[in-house]
């Protein structure tokens, strides 16, 4: 992920990550994913971490208006992602009731 983001930012060439990618998938041990992207920017110990919940959200939200808006969509706002979060909850609900209710008439 991050040298995907490296080269999307301009950091690395296409080429440059795809020797990077080929050291990764190379790599047998979990000590040796370290050396392809030691150089880049949020190489600590919280960026090995999993992503936060509100981290997937924004790249949901964000991936959606890139498909709607074009490659020049903006990062979501908080307020968005709160939207987000709401309807697919009221999505979630209504799907099963709407489940429920058709295995009660049926």
């Amino acid at each position: 992920m991050r040298l995907h983001a490296a080269v999307g930012e301009g950091r690395l060439t296409a080429d440059e990550a795809g020797d990077r990618m080929a050291a990764v998938y190379a790599a047998r041990y979990r000590e040796e994913l370290a050396a392809p992207v030691a150089d880049l920017p949020g190489t600590g110990a919280a960026a090995s971490g999993p992503p936060s919940w509100e981290a997937l959200w924004a790249l949901l939200l964000w991936r959606a208006r890139v498909v709607l808006d074009g490659p020049q969509a903006a990062q979501p706002g908080a307020r968005q992602e709160r939207v987000v979060a709401v309807l697919a909850g009221l999505a979630v609900l209504w799907t099963v009731l709407w489940v429920l209710l058709g295995a009660v008439v049926a």
